[in-house]
């Protein structure tokens, strides 16, 4: 059965403070490789240690194990920052929202006066999850500048520039910390963890625990199983990158499905990801490439060509969680 390759990113790791563009050349080209196969890939050696995923899972845990009357109080409502319940993520038009509940922290958002943390609950939460945003946003520009060097860029910082604004209020990437509570009684019809589906944006992060049951779906409709790997990180390709680039780098499905046996049923799951995204006020309708669009890469989630020109980024997003949230 195949496996999500593995790449060694030491010799760009952001525990280095210089890469040269020879090992930025080498990992890229391993990296665009993998995903031109698969759309995923695990990174391991990236200078973001398990110790640090750890503490922000500790964190995460304390607020998520409050009463849903204090949960409730951080409800998710500017900018896409703060606390989903069960079921308020739908990504299937028809079926039940995903058996499982959030915490989104939208990077620009953190900047916002307005944005209430729960550190009154959990009192180092802001200042955890801020340290954590930071060594993603220096490992996805790192990655970022490989994968301009894998697609043979003219510019090979030309990736990372568009997506240096991460941290700032004109962007929407986020930082989102999951949990998939037991199973303790028969879901609804259709429910399960986490319906099939791609990301919004360029770059998706997943540090997973070692629960699993993440599966990705290959290009001739089978799935195969994402199984965590200590220390790891799990990186996919998402829709918009998929589109500037017309097609070279593909978006993959993925889901998590309901697990059938009991002790996995009574088994917390959790993850963190880190979606990122390019500046907020950039048109969707830019590519990369001079050729022409073609097939399914004239759309982006169900948006025309046309109704794209005039779409910015922050745009785009803004519909896709309209979409997306009950």
């Amino acid at each position: 059965m195949p496996s999500i390759p593995i790449v060694d990113f030491e010799p760009c790791g952001i525990h280095h403070s210089f890469v040269a563009d020879v090992e930025l050349k080498a990992v890229g080209d391993k990296t665009y490789e993998a995903f031109m196969d698969y759309g995923f890939v695990y990174l391991k050696n990236t200078g973001i240690s398990s110790t640090s995923v750890d503490e922000l899972n500790e964190v995460t845990e304390e607020f998520f194990s409050q009463p849903d009357d204090v949960k409730a109080k951080y409800f998710r409502k500017i900018n896409n920052f703060g606390y989903d319940a069960i079921g308020k993520e739908k990504l299937v038009d028809g079926h039940p929202g995903d058996y499982k509940e959030s915490f989104n922290m939208t990077c620009g958002a953190t900047k916002n006066p307005d944005i209430v943390w729960p550190d009154d609950v959990v009192p180092e939460f802001s200042k955890t999850a801020k340290s954590f945003m930071k060594k993603c946003k220096a490992l996805a520009l790192r990655v970022l500048d490989a994968l301009s060097f894998g697609l043979n860029l003219e510019n090979p910082t030309l990736l990372s520039t568009l997506h240096s604004s991460m941290l700032e209020t004109n962007n929407g990437s986020s930082l989102r910390c999951l949990r998939y509570p037991p199973i303790l009684k028969p879901l609804e019809k259709d429910q399960i963890r986490l319906a099939e589906h791609t990301d919004y944006g360029s770059l998706t992060l997943l540090f997973q625990d070692m629960v699993g049951g993440l599966q990705i779906k290959m290009r001739d409709g089978t799935y195969i199983d994402a199984v965590p790997i200590k220390d790891a990180i799990l990186l996919n390709v998402a829709d918009l990158l998929q589109y500037w680039t017309n097609g070279r780098l593909r978006s993959t499905p993925h889901r998590i499905l309901s697990p059938t046996e009991e002790s996995q049923k009574l088994t917390i799951r959790r993850s963190v990801a880190f979606f990122v995204h390019p500046s907020e006020d950039l048109l969707v309708s830019r590519t990369l490439f001079n050729d022409n669009l073609s097939g399914n890469y004239t759309k982006l989630r169900g948006l025309t060509y046309d109704q794209l020109q005039q779409l910015t980024v922050g745009e785009y997003l803004q519909t896709q969680f309209h979409d997306t949230y009950a």
